[in-house]
């Protein structure tokens, strides 16, 4: 099959999307699948891109890079002078490369992920005679409640030929909130790199200064203040924080470390590349903590980290979401605790610490847990969507 995938997102972003992206993408090529990539310009060079991801360029996997400006770097009040606007910019880029690629051979599916991208992807449905699979790892109109917000996602999940979701809890939400119980939906969940991961490393103890681990974005959902909180309740341990995006992330929180008389034991390592993430964290932690709060969309989403954390031989302290339950058991791959309380998060640390047979446990746990977690699975079951929804020759 061939396939485009039109997603509004730049490469190497130094965020999770774009990396969960490029690895199905390039799962998808590997099994054989003709895959073209629709994302927004880097100026990081295409060998580099790769690099960036783990991975090396696919004779199957073709990366088409258009203009997408960011609102940082161009003014909005300046391109509305112009009747011209940053989504407008990368959905125009985005009709002429979809026109060269149809000329050229024939396409089976589109695979849209977002609103505007499927808005743009329905004014040349009718033209292209292509069906698209709508991605949802988000509900907009949950997000932003607005009428013109509600009916264009309204319109976009019915007009999908598949909805595809990353959770069961999305899932139930998209049937009963939303009331599209007559849809085909399927759930593919996120995967992980197994094959990065040091055997060696697993179930391997906690040291007697435990060394906390969290990375990934900082934004307050993620509940990152909750995890230096814990700290006033765990005086030996230390807190790892790898990630932050924008900078203003890290302002915060090393405030909210010094407000707390805490910020001697928390280390801010900033962004690390996907590549050295998992030598970075062999290297610096014991724990690895999911703080998230429960508020919003946290409920529902996919957590990235989740599956992240499974592989890499470390004991995972979690806040107990349904998502996150899903994939995530208390005494069995991980250690649960209420989320948005400080206090419990640090006592389902002191857990792990005092219990080195369950620390040892949970973390075997996770690394069997986590083989049916890889992208060649997930490759797997997207193809046999793909096969059904996909026009027959």
């Amino acid at each position: 099959m061939t396939i485009a995938y039109l997603f509004d997102l730049n490469l190497c972003t130094r965020m999770a999307h774009d990396v969960y992206l490029v690895k199905t993408c390039h799962s998808l090529a590997e099994a054989g699948e003709r895959i073209y990539l629709l994302a927004g310009r880097t100026e990081v060079p295409e060998d580099e891109i790769w690099s960036y991801y783990g991975r090396v360029a696919h004779p199957g996997l073709t990366l088409v890079q258009v203009p997408r400006l960011h609102r940082r770097s161009i003014p909005l009040p300046f391109l509305q002078r112009l009747r011209i606007s940053h989504t407008g910019i990368f959905n125009y880029f985005c009709s002429l490369a979809l026109r060269r690629i149809s000329r050229a051979e024939r396409l089976d599916l589109v695979v849209v992920g977002g609103l505007k991208p499927a808005e743009l992807y329905l004014r040349h449905q009718r033209r292209l005679r292509v069906p698209y699979i709508y991605e949802v790892h988000r509900l907009f109109s949950k997000d932003y409640p607005t009428r013109e917000t509600a009916a264009l996602e309204r319109k976009i999940l019915e007009q999908a030929c598949c909805l595809v979701v990353t959770t069961s809890a999305l899932e139930r939400i998209l049937r009963t909130e939303y009331g599209l119980a007559h849809k085909v939906i399927r759930k593919v969940p996120l995967a992980t790199d197994l094959a990065l991961f040091d055997p060696s490393s697993r179930g391997g103890g906690v040291s007697q200064r435990p060394r906390l681990c969290y990375f990934g974005q900082l934004y307050p959902l993620q509940g990152v203040e909750l995890l230096i909180e814990s700290l006033r309740y765990l005086p030996d341990a230390s807190l790892q924080i790898i990630g932050g995006n924008p900078p203003g992330d890290l302002e915060r929180l090393r405030a909210w470390g010094q407000a707390l008389g805490v910020a001697n034991r928390v280390l801010f390592h900033g962004f690390v590349t996907p590549r050295r993430l998992v030598e970075f964290v062999q290297a610096h932690a014991d724990i690895l903590v999911i703080p998230t709060r429960s508020g919003g969309r946290m409920s529902y989403v996919a957590h990235t980290k989740v599956y992240e954390y499974l592989a890499l031989g470390k004991p995972i302290v979690a806040a107990r979401l349904p998502s996150v339950e899903e994939v995530l058991a208390d005494g069995r791959n991980a250690v649960l605790v209420e989320p948005d309380d400080a206090k419990m998060l640090a006592r389902g640390i002191q857990r792990v610490i005092d219990d080195p047979e369950l620390a040892r446990g949970v973390s075997n746990q996770a690394s069997v847990d986590a083989r049916q977690y890889s992208w060649q699975n997930r490759a797997q079951l997207l193809i046999s969507i793909f096969s059904q929804m996909a026009p027959s020759n």
